[in-house]
């Protein structure tokens, strides 16, 4: 099912791409692709620590001031997680992913550097954590759900020769970590209530990219 959903998306980039084939684009290359872009990722929520990202993205000018693109990208944080008390504990390593039909709006068409704002709209995961620990003859085991559905981003920066920088805010689907303490003496055991624990987060980054040049 994902799979038909990831080539729907980027079926509607080709169509779009063929659809303004003809169209407005004259200062500048009309194909650009963000090859690699790196950055520091900052999730939202209480008890995340910072991580990393890395994303590609292909892009098609339909005007010299407007692009429409799909971005693929994959964020590495570290995560607390609630322990048997409801309080925040050791950090999991947890993994996102999101694949985005963007669209940039560039506030100049006579230069090769170019501010721009922009949005995206797709799909979005959060992959599965678990985990367990033993303190106090108490057996904890904490697993944290992957989720998955419909994800998007805000940003704004500026594309400078080939290099841009750029600020975003991605949007991610929530996950649910649910803790189970059973007891080494007595093998009783409880499950605490589900715990929601965010996943977006705002990324500062930079990509290389290649083409969308200003012709003259």
């Amino acid at each position: 099912m994902k799979k038909i959903e990831l080539s729907s998306l980027f079926l509607v980039f080709i169509v779009a791409i063929g659809i303004s084939n003809n169209a407005f684009a004259q200062n500048y290359t009309k194909l650009k692709w963000h090859l690699i872009s790196l950055g520091y990722a900052i999730p939202s929520g209480t008890g995340s620590n910072g991580g990393i990202y890395i994303g590609t993205e292909p892009t098609y000018l339909i005007k010299d001031n407007i692009s429409i693109g799909f971005k693929i990208e994959t964020a590495l944080t570290s995560k607390k997680v609630f322990n048997s008390n409801g309080a925040l504990t050791d950090a999991k390593i947890a993994a996102v992913g999101s694949y985005l039909l963007t669209g940039d709006y560039y506030l100049s068409t006579q230069s090769n550097k170019r501010f721009f704002a922009g949005a995206g709209l797709g799909l979005a995961n959060a992959a599965s954590v678990g985990g367990s620990a033993s303190i106090a003859n108490l057996n904890t085991t904490i697993s944290i759900a992957s989720a998955s559905g419909f994800g998007g981003l805000l940003r704004v920066g500026a594309d400078i020769r080939n290099v841009r920088f750029s600020m975003a805010y991605n949007i991610i689907p929530s996950s649910k970590q649910s803790t189970i303490i059973a007891s080494t003496e007595t093998a009783n055991q409880k499950q605490t209530e589900p715990q929601k624990l965010t996943n977006s987060y705002l990324g500062f980054g930079i990509s290389i990219f290649i083409g969308g040049g200003y012709k003259k």
